[in-house]
């Protein structure tokens, strides 16, 4: 029998819906029809201290690099569910049109997602516990000029073999610029580390 997988997302609609800039939050967790709850929380811990003005670069991650640049990022996620589960963590495609930011569905690839590694691809988390995470995004020295969109997710499937499972996850968002001069990296001040609860590095 083909399980029916229900994916609850940190964002207004699905995972291919259009995010308008709306707040970021963890989603809430979801009951699966086996009586258990989904969720998880993510959030990105450094702030670039050259992007104050630039209140995305708070929630996201934004930065603008030349080829065969390597940058790295600390995420903090959570499991928001009420047993122990095992949390991936993964990047996903993104792109930016008319609509605004739009996610792809599931674990699309593109070129970015190519050159992220999750310093751990699965996390198994306590109910409410945290782990720090590198991300890694390695630009090769052939990269072309231009914007690149992705999507770091944490999800957290539901318990047992139902028919209907739940799955939540939510996301920080990744804005890359790859192009020789213009502004340099961006040089990071540490961030509060607390819960997931209500403020993340992002949701999508």
């Amino acid at each position: 029998m083909v399980a029916l997988v229900l994916t609850l997302v940190a964002v207004a609609g699905t995972p291919a819906a259009a995010d308008r800039s709306t707040p970021t939050r963890s989603p809430s967790p979801q009951p699966s029809p086996d009586g258990t709850e989904t969720g998880a929380g993510i959030r990105l811990l450094d702030a670039p201290v050259n992007r104050r003005e630039d209140s995305r670069a708070h929630r996201y991650i934004v930065d603008h690099v030349k080829p065969g640049t390597t940058i790295k990022r600390r995420i903090v996620v959570e499991n928001k569910a009420e047993a122990r589960r095992p949390v991936a963590v993964y990047p996903a495609a993104a792109e930016v049109g008319p609509d605004g930011f739009v996610f792809a569905p599931g674990r699309t690839p593109n070129e970015l997602t190519s050159w992220i590694s999750v310093e751990r691809g699965q996390v198994p988390l306590d109910p409410d516990e945290e782990e720090t995470l590198w991300v890694t995004i390695a630009v090769p020295r052939e990269a072309s000029a231009g914007e690149r969109y992705g999507v770091v997710w944490a999800e957290v499937a539901g318990i047992g073999k139902q028919t209907v499972r739940n799955v939540g996850r939510a996301g920080i968002r990744i804005y890359l610029s790859v192009g020789p001069g213009g502004e340099p990296p961006s040089s990071f001040e540490m961030g509060p580390s607390s819960a997931c609860g209500t403020s993340t590095g992002g949701r999508p």
